[in-house]
């Protein structure tokens, strides 16, 4: 089923709309809480309540209730962030060709983890560190940062799914004792 988007006037699926209501789109509502946020921010006030601050993004109040929600529900909360964490983690394996070390077969997903096809890594590390503005000597980019990246680029060619064994011995050998082809695929 197709709906009208009333703010962008775009035919999009139902499956981009939050809702059944009249409301804009997904797209539209988050442009839409962006630039009130924004906005809020740049007046100088409070994210949660809208009063004056000097610095930050919530007032000591709207700080307290926020930490409060947070300990009073810290274990969902944890638990949400994993299973986050997990389903992009199994998203990116599956569009880099399945939970399957490309090399040896592992089929573990605890084991496996993203590669960059020659040896490409630490400098697409850096170019995401720089991206986000961080510190490229004092930060590092983990895992579920890389996974996010690759969702939010559709998933670009230059990367496979290996072990962790496969990876290191590549990363520090130059190829994997599993399978000398893999040396000759970059």
């Amino acid at each position: 089923m197709e709906r009208l988007c009333g703010k962008c006037a775009r035919v999009l699926s139902a499956d981009a709309f939050y809702d059944t209501s009249g409301r804009p789109c997904k797209d539209c509502r988050k442009k839409q809480v962006a630039e009130r946020l924004d906005k809020i921010r740049s007046e100088g006030c409070c994210l949660g309540c809208r009063s004056p601050i000097e610095d930050g993004t919530l007032c000591t109040s709207c700080r307290r209730v926020n930490l409060a929600r947070y300990y009073a529900n810290r274990d969902s909360y944890l638990v949400a962030q994993k299973n986050g964490r997990n389903s992009r983690k199994l998203a990116a394996f599956n569009a880099y060709g399945g939970p399957q070390c490309q090399c040896c077969g592992e089929p573990h997903v605890e084991f496996l983890t993203i590669d960059h096809i020659g040896q490409t890594g630490a400098a697409h590390r850096k170019e995401m560190l720089a991206e986000k503005g961080w510190n490229v000597t004092s930060q590092s980019m983990s895992g579920t940062h890389l996974y996010r990246w690759l969702k939010q680029n559709n998933y670009p060619p230059g990367f496979r799914v290996l072990c962790m064994n496969c990876n290191f011995a590549i990363g520090h050998s130059g190829y994997c004792p599993h399978n000398a082809k893999v040396e000759h695929a970059r």
